[in-house]
């Protein structure tokens, strides 16, 4: 995670139409893309630093966007997306 080594659960979703399609451009976080998201869990000490929106999060080597961060006791959420060409 990130260039760590750590326990994780992590959730991925191939195609997603969440951030594939929308009504129109504005709703659209990947506009005509092939895309897919990840949602990573884990305890806050796990990361050296919590990650923010938009920053770039390495998962298996696979370079992401965090879109969303949520901190709920020491668990954190990040849900991760990424361009696949």
């Amino acid at each position: 995670m990130d260039g760590n080594q750590g326990t994780a659960i992590v959730q991925q979703v191939s195609a997603d139409n969440i951030y594939t399609m929308g009504s129109n451009i504005q709703t659209r976080k990947y506009f005509e893309l092939y895309g897919s998201h990840a949602e990573v869990n884990c305890k806050e000490e796990s990361l050296k630093e919590i990650p923010v929106s938009g920053q770039l999060f390495l998962l298996d080597q696979k370079p992401y966007q965090v879109t969303e961060v949520k901190n709920d006791l020491g668990i954190i959420t990040l849900i991760l997306v990424a361009n696949d060409r």
